[in-house]
């Protein structure tokens, strides 16, 4: 199956994202596809991959372009205090909905201008963190998301001036919201 990599510029530089669609010229529609806390990393291409292969353009950009790319250890990240200390003190603020919310005008450009890419709203997954940020994305594109799919996601209702429930008035897309059973960050007065 094609796969590249393609450099896309934002306002605050130069974000690297992987590219992966079906055999042959197009166009599809496409699916932006965030990942979580661990960064790229070839089960996120996999992703990707399974996507492009139900007949889409898949776009995975690395939402930590800003610290130069981040990849951690499942194992390890939430458990080691040094690790956890610098996840959110450096990685995660990198990749704030504020920010990603910005770069996501660059990479509507990017589908907008690629022949591969069928005109039209898009779709949008993401897990955990991706996850939030899809249904952000949602909420503030209204329009040019189709769908949005979270799998996992956290803190979707808070009491934050912020908090991503407040954008629903604004979704025009199909959501989708895969709960953990069990979950601080999603738990069930959230979720209702």
């Amino acid at each position: 199956m094609p796969h590249e990599t393609v450099q896309i510029r934002t306002d605050d530089g130069v974000c690297p994202a992987y590219v992966h669609h079906p055999e042959g010229d197009g166009p599809w529609p496409a699916v932006l596809v965030f990942h979580d806390g661990m960064g790229v990393r070839p089960a996120l291409n996999e992703i990707a991959e399974r996507i492009a292969s139900a007949g889409y353009y898949a776009l995975l950009p690395d939402l930590f372009y800003r610290i130069g790319g981040f990849r951690a250890d499942p194992a390890t990240l939430f458990s080691d205090p040094v690790q956890r200390a610098d996840f959110m003190s450096r990685v995660a603020p990198s990749a704030s909905a504020p920010n990603v919310m910005r770069d996501m005008a660059a990479f509507l450009a990017h589908l907008d201008a690629d022949p591969h890419v069928r005109a039209g709203p898009v779709g949008i997954t993401g897990y955990c963190m991706g996850g939030r940020l899809s249904f952000v994305a949602a909420g503030t594109f209204g329009d040019r998301v189709a769908a949005s799919a979270a799998y996992h996601p956290s803190n979707l209702a808070t009491d934050a001036a912020d908090s991503p429930h407040l954008l629903a008035p604004r979704i025009t897309a199909r959501v989708y919201v895969g709960a953990a059973m069990e979950d601080r960050g999603f738990d069930e007065a959230q979720q209702a």
